[in-house]
């Protein structure tokens, strides 16, 4: 009971992050239910599919994806968020993986993560992209959300607004985290000879959906 206690308390706080109560990152979680809409209705062609989602915190996506009637598999490296994620679907599975390890066999309709892709190197996402295609039928779809940037002028001025705004702890995600260009991370969808489109959800997040033609 005291461990689902502390649970609750750390899965407040992560939504207090999420819904401006953190003012550092209000800009970067602004629209955010829109942003996890956006996300189903990118992978709505079928309601009966089978979604991978990858690094699932404490569940919001996973949830959502749910509602929708899709049958979601949760990948979360975290034991504690795992535990999380268990309290807020507790009828969803949530194994123990990462985006380079998805213990799985079977196909998947399409793979899905947010706010969680900038913690593999361009290396490892274009590795990433490689693994997610081998689970994906035909038509298969993945999706990823996160902070990326235009230019690195588009970088240059964001990194300034966010010092500006006196925000440290952000500063210091976006120095050290690996956030990339909108046009790099289109490159690994080409080289893959997936169609994919773009949008721009908010001031930090883009929204990539890739489509697997054959």
């Amino acid at each position: 009971m005291r461990e689902e206690m502390a649970l609750e308390k750390r899965t407040s706080n992560y939504d207090e992050t999420i819904y401006g109560l953190d003012k550092e990152y209000e800009e970067v979680f602004e629209s955010h239910d829109k942003i996890l809409k956006y996300i189903c209705e990118k992978v709505s062609d079928n309601v009966d599919s089978t979604i991978i989602e990858i690094a699932v915190g404490i569940g919001n996506l996973t949830k959502l994806l749910s509602q929708n009637g899709f049958r979601v598999i949760g990948i979360e490296p975290s034991e504690k968020m795992r535990m999380a994620a268990s309290l807020r679907v507790p009828n969803i599975p949530i194994l123990d993986g990462h985006f380079l390890s998805i213990p799985i066999t079977s196909p998947v309709d399409a793979i899905v993560t947010s706010f969680g892709f900038h913690y593999l190197s361009y290396a490892e996402k274009k590795k990433a992209i490689d693994y997610f295609d081998s689970f994906l039928t035909v038509g298969g779809k993945i999706v990823i959300a996160d902070v990326m940037y235009v230019s690195a002028k588009s970088k240059k001025d964001l990194l300034k607004h966010v010092k500006a705004r006196g925000a440290a702890k952000l500063l210091n995600d976006l120095n050290t985290r690996y956030y990339e260009y909108v046009e790099d991370i289109s490159e690994l969808f080409r080289e893959k000879n997936y169609t994919y489109e773009m949008k721009k959800m908010n001031k930090y997040v883009w929204v990539v959906c890739g489509r697997k033609e054959d």
